[in-house]
């Protein structure tokens, strides 16, 4: 029997992974209907085969002149408007299913949808941070409330059930459910992916790619490229810090001038382009990734999308999605010794990045597959 089926997500925060989840629902389930609930304006031109109801922030974020910190606060009014809105068009539209990804105001999205829960609608969760980054006091106490609601918790990993573990104990156990995080094919099927190597096929190019931020680590690969940057001079490799900056870049600069590695970098500090990211994940050998706090990483899968290995801080669900010298390479985290070194050994053995792109085409794509993650995800949904 077909179902309805909510994707929901009202400010779009993890907008790939929503797109790439609703096409694969549709792709293997063509009779049910499908609807991402987002904010989004720039995807025109992607081929969408589920429906995009944009029901959320459609007045302020057509407010050219509204800046933040005013914006801000402007969007969190209208969201509670629109969120008791939200209840009736759930009522209306009577949907089998809202898989939420992300609540913009935890309480109030609580005491939304327990409302919404009262008229037999199933409520599937994924959690894609236990905790925010940023985190408060108060959080442990507001998502504990949070995660009672739901009918499921879809977490991506072991290091999830862990964490929620250790802050509230059994009391979620029943509920969850591990699911990884699934490839972006999807998406980037959409463009060409087997480009030629535009550069030197000899030159080695490893990637720091994403929103720059603190916990992101940057600091440590820099200075982790200094430590060796005499052994590697002369020899054909390359550094590439490729993402917008969300955090003061100038002591990243000040750490690039210290250490005199600005002739081994190429900076581009912007929003890359989606339909560039097939070209500069084939013109890459191995993706960076020195982070010094996360759960799970959308730019991890990224990688393996483009079948390029991992060199990793070995935490949270890294650990788990990277297997040892066959899809990557974890270090202790912050250890910029043990980074450089990694480095230093794959650019004096180049075979060793080969030998794990071609484990990683042939086993890790298929356990990331979006089709299987979809009706494993389909299934949760009766």
């Amino acid at each position: 029997m077909s179902k309805k089926i909510f994707v929901y997500d009202p400010g779009n925060f993890v907008p790939d992974y929503n797109y790439c989840l609703c096409k694969a629902l549709k792709d293997n389930y063509p009779e049910d209907e499908i609807v991402l609930i987002a904010h989004e304006k720039n995807w025109g031109k992607r081929k969408k085969n589920f429906k995009l109801k944009k029901f959320f922030f459609n007045i302020v974020e057509n407010i050219i002149f509204l800046k933040d910190p005013i914006k801000k606060i402007f969007k969190g009014v209208e969201y509670l408007f629109e969120l008791f809105l939200f209840i009736f068009y759930v009522i209306k539209e009577k949907p089998d299913v809202i898989h939420i990804q992300w609540f913009p105001v935890p309480l109030a999205d609580v005491i939304a949808f327990s409302v919404i829960k009262i008229f037999n609608v199933r409520l599937v969760y994924t959690v894609h941070d236990v905790l925010p980054h940023k985190e408060k006091f108060y959080h442990k106490w507001v998502y504990g409330i949070v995660y009672k609601i739901p009918d499921i918790l879809i977490i991506h990993s072991d290091k999830y059930r862990k964490n929620i573990e250790k802050l509230y104990g059994k009391s979620f156990h029943e509920k969850i459910t591990i699911i990884p995080h699934g490839d972006f094919k999807k998406l980037y099927e959409e463009y060409p992916l087997d480009l030629d190597k535009s550069m030197n096929s000899d030159e080695i190019v490893f990637m720091f790619f994403g929103l720059i931020k603190k916990y992101k680590g940057l600091d440590i690969l820099l200075r982790a490229i200094g430590r060796i940057k005499n052994q590697i001079e002369g020899k054909k490799v390359k550094f590439k810090i490729f993402g917008k900056v969300k955090t003061d870049f100038e002591k990243y600069d000040k750490i690039i001038r210290d250490e005199g590695i600005r002739n081994l970098l190429d900076l581009r500090l912007e929003f890359i382009d989606e339909k560039k990211i097939p070209e500069i994940f084939n013109n890459s050998d191995v993706i960076i990734l020195p982070y010094k706090n996360i759960y799970q990483s959308g730019v991890a899968l990224l990688a393996y999308t483009f079948d390029l290995p991992i060199v990793a801080s070995s935490l949270g669900g890294l650990k788990e999605l990277i297997e040892e010298g066959k899809s990557g390479i974890l270090f202790q985290k912050d250890n910029i010794k043990e980074l450089s070194e990694i480095i230093f050994n794959l650019i004096e053995n180049p075979e060793k990045i080969e030998k794990m792109k071609k484990y990683i085409k042939n086993k890790e794509t298929q356990k990331y597959d979006l089709n299987i993650i979809a009706k494993k995800t389909h299934e949760l949904y009766v």
